[in-house]
């Protein structure tokens, strides 16, 4: 039986799965960039690989499951500068790729812009003259939706749901990225992150979203400024550490310590956007949290919850559900 092979690279670990295509898992592997000779070794091991998937953060007007050729590459080339740290780790992951399996089999790109493709252009237009917009096809695009899709599915098989006409859902992705999605019928009509991932809510190392004359004020180089707001802000740069578990554990110990001025920005970050996803849905019937950060952390549910208590909500409709990229890129190429 031929496998199909599936690679989510990030800013510091790819992730593998190899899956039957009767969805059965055969093997899967997590690699840190250290560890290139064992991840060769893993990859020239694997047999049977008729179909290989692959995460890409930012297509830019390309958002639909694409096979990869040429053209597809150029355009994930093209968006680079909106997605830097993802993009980058993309391409350099299916280069590495291809030399071990040649061009001769398929491979295909699962875009996180998609899920947010059917957002309305009142929610989706930027502020600025619409002539560079265009031309530069700068817009809010949204991200995470590889992994809120896979939340959704997950909803919609726990709680037995046959459609959701009627459900108005809250995604709450929380992890080294942030953002905060609204959820109408089934698709999303807002999502907090922009025209790049480093906007909206703060990351592990992002800074969320910030004046933009911040390049103006600086007068560093914008590729400094860039490099500073992507990987040495959000709570590294508040508090010089990048472990959230630790952190949110001390900011409960010492309302005084900088963890809990961290730890309390981000709790009002995330309940800005929550509050105006509920606007959008004119109300909200289930609040879902995912991530390394919103699915694993014990304190900040409870403590979100809390400060949530006026909005007309049941307690047992805050969930917490584990996203799976890998097998929903999995589904959205099988049958390719």
């Amino acid at each position: 039986m031929k496998n199909i092979l599936i690679v989510n690279s990030g800013s510091a670990t790819t992730k593998y799965k190899v899956f039957e295509k009767s969805g059965k898992i055969l093997d899967e592997k997590n690699f840190s960039l250290k560890e290139k000779k064992a991840e060769n070794n893993f990859l020239k091991n694997l047999k049977n690989i008729e179909k290989i998937g692959f995460r890409v953060v930012h297509g830019g007007v390309l958002s639909k499951t694409s096979k990869i050729d040429k053209k597809v590459l150029d355009q994930i080339k093209k968006f680079l500068p909106y997605a830097p740290i993802h993009n980058q780790a993309f391409l350099e992951k299916f280069f590495q790729i291809e030399k071990i399996f040649l061009k001769k089999i398929k491979k295909y790109a699962v875009f996180d812009t998609h899920f947010h493709s059917e957002i309305e252009k009142e929610n989706f237009i930027l502020p600025i003259d619409q002539k560079i917009a265009e031309k530069n096809s700068l817009r809010r695009y949204g991200f995470h939706g590889i992994s809120n899709s896979s939340v959704l599915k997950k909803f919609i098989l726990k709680n037995k749901i046959k459609n959701l006409n009627k459900e108005k859902i809250i995604i709450v992705h929380l992890g080294g990225g942030s953002s905060v999605t609204a959820v109408s019928r089934g698709f999303s009509i807002y999502n907090s992150m922009g025209l790049t991932p480093l906007s909206g809510i703060m990351g592990k190392t992002r800074s969320g979203s910030i004046d933009p004359d911040i390049f103006a004020v600086l007068n560093l180089p914008k590729e400094k400024i860039s490099e500073k707001l992507s990987f040495s802000s959000g709570f590294l740069g508040l508090t010089g550490s990048l472990d959230t578990k630790k952190i949110i554990e001390k900011a409960k110990k010492n309302k005084n310590s900088k963890e809990n001025t961290a730890y309390t920005f981000y709790q009002k970050s995330i309940i800005k956007e929550i509050l105006y996803c509920e606007y959008l849905l004119k109300g909200v019937d289930f609040i879902i949290f995912s991530g390394g950060i919103g699915f694993n952390n014990k304190y900040l549910l409870n403590d979100i919850k809390k400060q949530l208590n006026f909005l007309d909500i049941k307690k047992e409709n805050f969930l917490k559900i584990d996203s799976n990229e890998e097998q929903e890129i999995f589904e959205q190429i099988k049958n390719l």
